[in-house]
């Protein structure tokens, strides 16, 4: 994730520039405040402080779903999300707020998975039809995320915890989800012609299957067989087996 840029939604949010720290009740009690650096801010410090913070109890946790449902439980319950997107000292406020973007409420969660032994890769996806946040989590070859929308309105519902990746809207992002493998269509090689009433497949063997004589291509229309090979301008009807050795590929 890159830093500089004040945008509540993205990793990068800006954190207090003054020496000052107002005093917000909602922002965690084990946040960082130390968050100057120059003309800078420690964003990502930031939140590895707080979520390192919890890596010993969190390993105590034997079952890795249950582990999860901790992180994701720590992390919604801890945090606010922003209301809107926000940036400059609006960003900065909001931070001390304890408010935080989609953004980085997975990168939080990600962290922790990561500092625990848990496969874990932040992702999005379309809610209500707008991109959102989160993180995708892989326990036991199964393919997990979180909403924390769903999880501010209704509590910690599982459902909320361990949903699909195509939650809520169209699945953007999931670096987990199965890909299809692309499957190569093999290609006829013959060539269907037509009269729009009648229709012939001719395999051209030599090349010459275009200088054929008009009327032979006629009459090989109207005529019983409906499959053909080509051998030195001469068309030569075949079985469908035949043509199917040939490379005959049915429509």
């Amino acid at each position: 994730m890159k830093k500089g840029n004040m945008v509540i939604l993205a990793l990068s949010v800006m954190l207090a520039s003054s020496s000052i720290i107002p005093a917000y009740a909602a922002l965690p009690a084990n946040a960082s405040t130390d968050v100057e650096a120059g003309n800078g801010f420690k964003d990502t410090e930031a939140f590895n402080y707080w979520a390192d913070q919890y890596t010993d109890e969190l390993n105590k946790i034997e079952n890795p779903k249950a582990r999860y449902r901790r992180i994701v439980e720590l992390v919604v319950t801890s945090w606010d999300p922003v209301k809107e997107m926000v940036g400059g000292q609006d960003a900065v406020d909001a931070y001390l707020r304890g408010e935080i973007g989609g953004d980085q409420a997975s990168y939080v969660v990600k962290r922790m998975c990561d500092n625990t032994g848990i496969e874990a890769i932040q992702g999005g996806y379309l809610q209500n039809g707008y991109p959102n946040s989160t993180a995708y989590v892989k326990i036991d070859d199964t393919v997990y995320c979180y909403s924390w929308a769903a999880l501010e309105l209704w509590g910690m519902d599982d459902t909320y915890v361990f949903i699909d990746h195509n939650f809520n809207g169209i699945e953007i992002g999931n670096p987990f989800a199965p890909r299809e493998q692309v499957v190569e269509v093999a290609k006829s090689t013959f060539y269907k012609f037509t009269d729009m009433v009648n229709y012939v497949y001719m395999h051209d063997t030599d090349g010459t299957l275009y200088s054929v004589d008009p009327s032979t291509m006629a009459s090989a229309l109207t005529g019983t067989a409906k499959f053909y090979k080509c051998v030195g301008s001469d068309l030569i009807p075949i079985s469908e087996e035949e043509a199917v050795s040939l490379g005959y590929v049915e429509e």
